[in-house]
């Protein structure tokens, strides 16, 4: 555009003194003309206005394009000047270390870039200058950034900002937020891009980490909330089971006594009378009956109160091979193998022995009556955790429907049709209750059931 004004310039002044000189002349020959006409009539002196109105008007006419010239040199000089301000302006931006800024071609290239980009991308000019901004981009995201270009080389739009990934010189993936801004030319395509390119990759990082530790939160509030649920489950539980426990105890003490009656005449009957041996059966079954209820009233105690209340050291190997070793006829018969997996160097636990004896031996007995098939097997294993131990008794017998496990330890709840009082299971919650631990089960219907007893190894509020 200067070389376009400059050439303007010329053609003007040209022009005009062309046209000085050609009016200057013209002028020159009328006033001859006239002096000489009015020579015989007129004096020098009466011209002499005239003469200096026409040198006026010369002088005027030639100095206009003159001032014309030096207007338009000082109108460029001025657009300079500002051109020049704007670029000394655009250089102090883009000097800046605070952000990446760069000049890109619409061919993807490089053009000018400022140190701070270098710094991000950890290129030299040198080599960012010989390289396209698609070759800094993951495979993954060129498609989404090449469809913002083209749109703006369409001229669909003026610019675009976006948060994407670079991958730097050194193959690590960072994170940048860009806003691109397109020149254009005259004719309105695109001549250039700025664009300014942030690294946002500690604040994205950081935004990770935070949904990290939400979503863990969220885990740990959840996992809490199904605890304190299945707590209050429990709670519910042992209250029922208390209360049951405590009308059960009333009952069995009402009719021990009355049974106890019973037995003593039936044994006196057996001893002193001589009986038709169809009515010595009536009787013997008399007292056998008399007998089972008998167990049954024991039961129906210790669901209320154990046998012991003195709290001591038990070693649980110990006491799992006494109960296995009760239990060990009754498995030989019914030919059900015993496989034990103990954890070395189990400590000892604080706790009730005999207590701890009865939840053994009910959940061995439990095990032997769900096996109704040859070939049965009773897995006993333990492990110790940081404060508690575990005791798993597994048996391969008939499993638990998912629609019973919630009844189990209620008293006298049992899926058994023939044997079992519902109790067993009921009296060892409790006992594990009272010890501050729990009782897990799983079940797979038909093919195997797996108790497991939490215990700790010193309970709060008993001394170690």
């Amino acid at each position: 555009m200067k070389k376009h004004l400059i050439s303007w310039v010329i053609f003007t002044l040209a022009g005009v003194v062309l046209l000085s000189i050609l009016w200057e002349f013209r002028v020159e020959q009328a006033f001859l003309e006239f002096v000489f006409n009015e020579a015989s009539t007129d004096t020098l002196e009466d011209h002499l206005e005239l003469v200096i109105m026409v040198t006026l008007f010369t002088a005027i006419a030639l100095t206009y394009p003159t001032r014309i010239a030096l207007r338009a040199i000082s109108d460029l000089q001025k657009r300079e000047e500002t051109e020049r301000k704007n670029k000394e302006r655009f250089k102090s931006y883009f000097d800046l270390p605070l952000i990446g800024i760069a000049i890109t071609t619409p061919r993807n290239e490089w053009l000018e870039v400022n140190d701070r980009l270098c710094s991000i991308f950890g290129y030299s000019r040198d080599e960012l200058t010989r390289m396209k901004w698609t070759e800094l981009t993951p495979p993954d995201d060129r498609a989404n950034d090449v469809d913002l270009f083209n749109r703006v080389l369409e001229g669909n739009s003026e610019g675009y900002s976006t948060d994407k990934r670079f991958i730097r010189k050194n193959g690590e993936i960072i994170h940048a937020s860009i806003h691109a801004r397109c020149i254009r030319k005259e004719n309105g395509q695109a001549d250039y891009f700025v664009t300014v390119v942030q690294d946002i990759t500690d604040r994205v990082r950081a935004t990770e980490e935070l949904n990290k530790y939400r979503t863990h939160l969220e885990e740990l509030v959840s996992r809490s909330t199904a605890e304190l649920k299945a707590t209050h489950r429990q709670l519910l539980h042992t209250e029922k089971l208390s209360a049951t426990g405590k009308l059960a105890a009333n009952i069995a003490h009402e009719l021990s006594n009355p049974l106890h009656g019973i037995r003593n005449v039936l044994n006196k009957i057996r001893r002193k009378v001589l009986l038709d041996p169809k009515y010595a059966e009536y009787l013997d079954l008399a007292l056998s009956e008399s007998e089972r209820v008998s167990h049954l009233i024991q039961k129906l105690r210790d669901l209320h109160r154990p046998t012991s209340d003195v709290m001591g050291p038990v070693d649980l190997h110990e006491t799992i091979d006494a109960m296995l070793l009760l239990m060990a006829d009754r498995f030989a018969k019914r030919n059900i193998s015993i496989e034990k997996n103990f954890a070395p160097h189990l400590p000892h636990i604080h706790a009730v022995s005999d207590q701890v004896r009865q939840v053994i031996l009910n959940l061995l007995q439990n095990a032997d009556e769900a096996i109704t098939h040859e070939k049965g097997c009773v897995h006993i294993s333990t492990s110790l955790q940081p404060s508690h131990v575990h005791i798993s008794i597994l048996d391969n017998g008939h499993g638990i429907l998912p629609a019973d496990i919630e009844y189990i330890f209620d008293p006298f709840f049992t899926t058994k049709k023939t044997e079992g009082t519902g109790l067993g299971l009921s009296v060892s919650y409790g006992i594990v209750s009272m010890h501050q631990g729990t009782i897990q089960v799983n079940s797979i219907p038909g093919k195997e059931t797996t108790f497991t007893v939490i215990i700790p190894i010193h309970p709060e509020g008993c001394a170690t």
